[in-house]
């Protein structure tokens, strides 16, 4: 059975939150991914990625830089992590922090 879920409920986390996610991935040794994007529905595959891929994120000030970059770059995006696993000749997302998500106003 699959869960799906949307990230209109899901509540970003905060930078000590995202360190600690950043060295649960990190002792694993999975390759984090920074993405943004203005549509953020669960159909919607096609974030843009921002940077290359962080193949060994062993520092986590490092990420937390380029996330903070992204977050400038783009303050109206919804931008978040997906964690990495190459298996079998590709890449397989284990985990995926949502990082920043704009405020919709209802106007």
């Amino acid at each position: 059975m699959r869960n799906i879920s949307s990230f209109t409920e899901t509540v970003t986390v905060s930078d000590e939150q995202l360190r600690e996610q950043i060295h649960y991935c990190s002792k694993r040794g999975w390759a984090l991914v920074i993405e943004h994007t203005t549509d953020p529905a669960p159909d919607n595959h096609f974030w843009e990625r921002w940077g290359l891929p962080m193949l060994d994120p062993d520092d986590p000030d490092l990420v937390l830089f380029e996330i903070d970059a992204c977050r400038q770059a783009f303050p109206q995006h919804h931008v978040r992590v997906n964690a990495c696993e190459s298996a079998k000749g590709r890449a397989l997302v284990r985990h995926t922090v949502l990082v920043q998500a704009p405020q919709v106003s209802n106007d």
